[in-house]
């Protein structure tokens, strides 16, 4: 029974090394061309491949989401949302409230360029994409 034991702790150790090991070794890779035959996908340099704060666009605030999101989100994360100042507001209140640095005197600054960048959405922006159900009909 013991080398039962031992051997599943071998196991055990065995998997989590290679997950870290494989988790270490991912990198960026290019994307592989659709047409058979073609050679195998490559790893970009890391000179190509863009910082998550790169994917921010430029303008004043910038800085401040890079100082203050970017400590703990993605810029995807940060991307992806679509608020209005409201929903800005609220959700950095929250961050503060968890502990996020945003100094009050950058708040308004901050909030004004999420909203200018990554506002709500026009209405029916994304209408193609939602399936048709009865609540958006």
């Amino acid at each position: 029974m013991r080398w039962a034991r031992a051997i599943a702790a071998s196991l055990a150790i065995a998997a989590l090394a290679a997950a870290v090991v494989s988790s270490r070794a991912s990198s960026p890779v290019a994307p592989r061309s659709s047409s058979r035959g073609s050679s195998p996908s490559r790893v970009l340099p890391a000179s190509r491949v863009p910082s998550p704060a790169a994917r921010l666009p430029a303008g004043p605030g910038r800085d401040l989401t890079r100082q203050n999101c970017l400590i703990c989100h993605s810029a995807m994360l940060i991307t992806q949302q679509h608020k209005d100042s409201t929903g800005w507001g609220k959700t950095v209140a929250l961050m503060q409230k968890w502990g996020a640095p945003v100094r009050p005197s950058a708040h308004d600054t901050l909030i004004t360029y999420l909203r200018n960048h990554f506002g709500s959405r026009p209405p029916g922006a994304n209408d193609a994409a939602r399936p048709s159900t009865p609540s958006n009909r």
